[in-house]
């Protein structure tokens, strides 16, 4: 059954977050996709099931890109609860965007590459494949600050070098020098696990698809 069936749109904004903030544990700081999120298939391990719109990358458990766009709605909650004269519940909204921030970068910063990590797996591996998409978009809602911003930049240019990373200098960026490469590093691409609608077949059997790397 549908939940939200007669329900207004700010009630099903409301129960969105309640979901992301409790079963989610974005109340504590981060959004945790645990073995309570959709039975267990996003905990960020080479095999296990994509967790955003980047559905063939490593990401699930702690997650960065989850976890930025958990940062702008908090940012938006606390843009409607004032519109709403909710002073109290947007002082709620703006303490706790301002906690994730804090843990973002304690979480995903990395001081050895100067730049986000993808996610940490279930089991604390971290992971880190130089997603540039991924470090521009924390620039964009503003997760970084000025050093961090410049430190980024200066990669993304290629006027800095990685250890490990496949694209480097002049190289980070296409053939056609219009956009640097969507990732550094080599990476593993992950199985996209997607129901065959007449037979509940997982679409990777059909096709014969299997994790491999980029």
């Amino acid at each position: 059954d549908d939940a939200s069936v007669g329900k207004t749109v700010r009630q099903k904004v409301d129960m969105a977050m309640n979901y992301i903030l409790n079963d989610m544990h974005g109340k504590d700081g981060l959004v945790i996709l645990d073995e309570t999120v959709n039975n267990g298939k996003n905990l960020g391990r080479i095999g296990d099931y994509g967790s955003n719109y980047w559905d063939n990358f490593l990401f699930g458990y702690l997650d960065a890109y989850e976890n930025m766009l958990f940062y702008s709605a908090l940012i938006s909650m606390e843009k409607i609860e004032l519109m709403c004269g909710n002073d109290g519940e947007a002082e709620y909204y703006r303490n706790l965007a301002a906690k994730t921030k804090q843990k973002f970068n304690e979480t995903f910063w990395s001081d050895t590459t100067n730049r986000y990590i993808a996610c940490i797996d279930v089991d604390g591996t971290k992971y880190d494949y130089g997603m540039t998409f991924l470090n521009m978009e924390a620039i964009h809602y503003g997760l970084a600050d000025e050093r961090q911003e410049d430190l980024i930049y200066t990669w993304l240019v290629g006027n800095s070098e990685v250890e490990g990373d496949r694209s480097i200098g002049n190289g980070l960026h296409l053939k056609i020098k219009r956009q640097p490469d969507i990732a550094t590093r080599r990476h593993v691409i992950i199985t996209v696990h997607i129901e065959a609608p007449s037979k509940g077949i997982p679409l990777d059997k059909l096709s014969g698809s299997q994790p491999g790397e980029l």
